[in-house]
């Protein structure tokens, strides 16, 4: 589908940067989501003990 043999060698450079930083959000994202998802289940678990007392 792609091909590489055919691009500039700053082209080549470029789209290996793109697809660095792109991945690199994307761990990002999924770090933060998953920190997100921790910080609120430990949220809501004293939230349900403060009403239980």
């Amino acid at each position: 589908m792609f091909e590489f043999e055919a691009e500039p060698e700053g082209e080549q450079r470029r789209s290996r940067w793109f697809w660095a930083s792109l991945s690199g959000a994307f761990v990002a994202m999924v770090v933060i989501t998953m920190g997100a998802i921790v910080v609120g289940s430990v949220v809501l678990f004293w939230v349900a003990k403060a009403i239980q007392h």
